[in-house]
């Protein structure tokens, strides 16, 4: 099977191995004909005379062959070798036929009239230069042009993002050059040309990208993707399991917020409410702090209820350290031999949890179920306006920063990132 098949991965290469970095890359050029376009313009830009590149728009999309890992390609009246790296390379690299037996990283062949052997290096350090120059048995009756293109990898990036955010490829299309950017970010993250805020401008994609990089140096390994709410980072104890930090707002109003949000299961919520200190919570509302309630019902991990309820914060955390013995699975049905649900929902309506035209709501949305749990959470939100954190970002701090603000979040219920 062609190794540049869509389905088809190296078995013995990990995820960070510049191969697969290398393969990944030549799929998303071979199906994504916008991608490939834009890569065709990186080169053109570096070089200095003619012959002009391939057009796409006038060449047969379906003769341009693409390989990877390769010792040998079809004869080219041209060769154009191409470095791919992750900075700005100073030195010039010279080309000329070679007497070494190589492996070309990659290759894209254009009919008879061009070939590009492409050498992929996401460290610069790592640049072999003799790794440009194609073997003397592959050129005989081949003119090679006698200087590679240097390409960084980040104006790779750079354009690839411009693509998904511009919203011009088709769905199939911005799909596989989401998951590639994905990639790049994940295992390659010093890649990213959007490593500092102040890069991303007024982007909130792009604002997501960096938060989700901040995120991965404050819990490596542990920021993954819910399907509805984006990236979060993860914590295995403790009665907060997901947080999130992304953007918010358009414009001037754009703002990065730190959400957290403890005792969102009945097991999180007894953590929670048998450990928190209400004098360090207050507090955090001193130092910039949102805190709200957060009450809500729900089917196993499905949410069926959140409340609109008016109850204070101080006497809504109150209700839940006096009547713990509430915070659990509730049958719904008449089953129930301990307590009475419909019983329950009443209080909770007196309490001002739920406001009473809540009440004939979740009774519809829970009599489907057989129990319901009860999850009296917290939500708390710290946010940076876009202009102090682009200046934190700067000082190199926004990290420690938001590093600092999660733990202080956390030591109001005794937690640690």
């Amino acid at each position: 099977m062609n190794r540049l098949n869509a389905f088809a991965q190296f078995e013995s290469k990990k995820e960070t191995h510049e191969d697969t970095l290398t393969r990944a890359f030549l799929v998303v050029l071979r199906l994504v004909p916008q991608a490939h376009e834009r890569f065709l313009s990186l080169v053109a830009a570096k070089r200095t005379s003619p012959p002009a590149l391939p057009n796409l728009s006038v060449i047969d999309r379906n003769s341009v062959v693409f390989e990877t890992q390769t010792g040998s390609f079809a004869p080219a009246a041209r060769l154009l070798s191409i470095l791919l790296t992750d900075s700005h390379f100073e030195e010039t690299i010279s080309v000329a036929a070679h007497s070494r037996t190589p492996i070309y990283d990659g290759v894209i062949g254009y009919a008879q009239d061009w070939v590009f052997i492409i050498e992929n290096k996401p460290r610069h350090e790592n640049v072999w230069k003799d790794q440009l120059s194609p073997s003397a048995k592959d050129v005989q009756d081949t003119e090679v042009e006698d200087t590679a293109v240097i390409l960084e990898w980040k104006a790779v990036v750079q354009e690839l993002a411009a693509l998904v955010e511009g919203g011009a490829l088709e769905p199939a299309a911005n799909g596989l050059v989401t998951d590639f950017l994905d990639f790049v970010y994940e295992n390659f993250p010093f890649l990213n040309p959007y490593e500092k805020l102040a890069l991303c401008k007024h982007d909130k994609g792009l604002l997501d990208n960096r938060c989700r990089l901040a995120m991965e140096s404050i819990v490596p390994g542990r920021v993954l993707k819910h399907r509805n709410w984006g990236y979060y980072m993860k914590f295995d104890d403790g009665p907060s399991r997901q947080v999130k930090l992304d953007a918010e707002g358009t414009d001037a109003q754009l703002k990065l917020v730190l959400s957290v949000h403890p005792g969102d299961t009945v097991d999180q919520a007894r953590q929670l409410y048998d450990a928190l200190s209400v004098e360090l919570l207050s507090k955090l509302q001193t130092k910039g702090w949102q805190v709200e309630p957060n009450f809500h019902l729900a089917f196993i991990r499905q949410g069926v209820f959140r409340s609109k309820g008016t109850i204070p914060l101080a006497d809504y955390i109150a209700v839940w350290q006096n009547c713990r013995m509430l915070i659990r699975k509730m049958p719904v049905g008449p089953e129930s031999e301990d307590v009475d649900f419909r019983t329950v929902v009443a209080s909770f309506a007196r309490l001002k949890l739920v406001s009473e035209n809540e009440i004939a709501c979740i009774f519809e949305l829970t009599s489907k179920h057989k129990t319901i749990n009860i999850c009296p959470g917290l939500s708390l939100y710290y946010r940076w306006p876009l202009i102090e954190a682009v200046d934190l970002d700067k000082r190199g701090v926004f990290v420690d920063d938001v590093r600092a603000r999660l733990q202080e979040a956390f030591d109001a219920w005794g937690q640690r990132i």
